[in-house]
């Protein structure tokens, strides 16, 4: 968890011979191919991003009836620029035989698929008629903030992110994204390694004081350290706002 993998010359995330493993809140960029499972009971991939592997960002595969299931949600799967190799790769990719539920992914590779089901490559549209999943699962650009290599900022949400707000709330699991920031206990999450917390602008709010009693009209009321003369307090507004 919460853990990054870059320019790897086989798998970022190899899940050979893991049984009833878990991965959430990684982020795999420009590895042969991202998240991998071979022969190995069940699996989850849970809120993870993927960026432009050589082959494919989730690859499940089934040889020998050893894999039960694997759950993929809220996962999201780019390819624009491959480090290396073709560009007929990049979303994900699952074997037959393998028992898969699976929702709210955003994908978005250069040759218009979705993925590849059963050794053919399909749109997401023939996906959802084929596998009767992913019915919140999304064919967009991720759009993420531009930044170096696998910095603070790179991989995190621009506001107008078809991300946000489409992913489905595993709050019951685990509550916090790869910056541990805290993921909403209600509604809907964003897709992804990371919950957008972005900025804006900071909304002023009105509040007042007296002798014998400090509140806010509006905003969160915040008491701090007092003395005799001094009534210390503030009101917090959204995106930051104060006064005081």
């Amino acid at each position: 968890e919460r853990n990054s993998s870059y320019k790897n010359s086989n798998y970022g995330f190899s899940g050979s011979g893991c049984h009833n493993c878990i991965w959430r809140n990684n982020i795999a960029y420009n590895n042969e191919s991202s998240f991998g499972y071979y022969e190995a009971g069940t699996c989850s991939y849970f809120n993870n991003t993927s960026e432009s592997p050589k082959y494919w960002a989730f690859t499940i595969q089934e040889t020998s009836g050893l894999i039960t299931q694997c759950t993929l949600k809220n996962n999201i799967a780019r390819k624009i620029s491959p480090y290396a190799g073709t560009s007929n790769y990049g979303g994900i990719a699952i074997g037959s035989g393998v028992s898969y539920p699976g929702d709210a992914n955003l994908v978005f590779t250069s040759d218009g698929n979705f993925g590849q089901w059963s050794g053919s490559n399909i749109t997401l549209t023939d996906w959802k008629n084929t596998s009767h999943q992913d019915v919140n699962s999304k064919f967009e650009n991720p759009l993420f903030i531009d930044g170096s290599d696998l910095s603070s900022l790179y991989f995190t949400l621009q506001s107008l992110s078809p991300a946000l707000g489409s992913g489905i709330n595993l709050y019951s699991l685990f509550i916090t994204d790869k910056n541990n920031n805290l993921r909403p206990s209600l509604g809907a999450w964003d897709i992804g390694a990371y919950e957008y917390v972005g900025g804006g602008t900071a909304q002023p709010i009105n509040s007042y004081c007296s002798t014998t009693l400090n509140a806010c009209t509006t905003g969160t009321f915040s008491d701090t350290v007092e003395t005799s003369t001094n009534y210390l307090w503030n009101c917090l507004g959204n995106n930051g706002g104060v006064t005081a």
